[in-house]
This record gives C-alpha cells, sequence and structure tokens, in this order.
C-alpha cells in the first residue's frame, strides 16, 4: 500500500484506515453524529457497538494532511530533479569514451 505513513491495513488486508483518525477512540455515532459517552457506549448491543466509529477529522487536521502530503510530494520531485545530474554526465562521458575507441580504432586500421 502506498504511504504507509497515512494509511494502514487490517489483518485481513482488505480494509485501509487512516492513521491519524486511529487515535481517537470508537466513540462517533455516525447515525446522530454525536460523539457518545462510554457509559452509552457500554449500554449498546453488540450489533449497535459495531456501527460505532471514530470521530471525523476537523478542518485542521485535514489541512495538516493535506499539507503533509504537498511537503512530501514536492520533497520527491526535488530529489527526482536531484539524481538525474548524472544522466548528462553519464552521456558526454560515453561520447567521449565513443570518440576514443572510434579514433583508436581508426589509428590500429
Amino acid at each position: 500500500m502506498a504511504h504507509p505513513e497515512f494509511f494502514r491495513l487490517d489483518s485481513a488486508r482488505e480494509k485501509a484506515s487512516l492513521v491519524w483518525r486511529r487515535q481517537f477512540p470508537k466513540r462517533y455515532c455516525a447515525d446522530t453524529c454525536q460523539v457518545i459517552s462510554n457509559g452509552e457506549y457500554e449500554a449498546l448491543s453488540e450489533a449497535q457497538k459495531r456501527l460505532i466509529s471514530r470521530a471525523p477529522l476537523n478542518s485542521q487536521d485535514i489541512k495538516a494532511l493535506i499539507d503533509t502530503a504537498v511537503n512530501l510530494h514536492s520533497r520527491a520531485v526535488e530529489h527526482q530533479k536531484e539524481k538525474r545530474w548524472w544522466l548528462a554526465l553519464a552521456g558526454a562521458a560515453g561520447g567521449l569514451m565513443g570518440s576514443l575507441v572510434g579514433s583508436l580504432l581508426k589509428l590500429a586500421a
């Protein structure tokens, strides 16, 4: 999976979750869009507990994730650019070697 710093797979490797949300306890009722207390959670049936999720991220958390992703991407692009300098040097060295070998072969003939 790409970006393990952001996502984790479950043990069956079927579902992905956002790492940042995993820090929150499972106390969010998506039906009512409210956080429930520990007592309210304990009073639920097992079927109802499976419908309880973690709280959604707020706008500052989403902004921080997006900023981090953009920063990681920018650094990766810069890293790729830095790795390309040797291509021009290798091409020039290859051309020089080809010229020298060609000259030597011409002199030997």
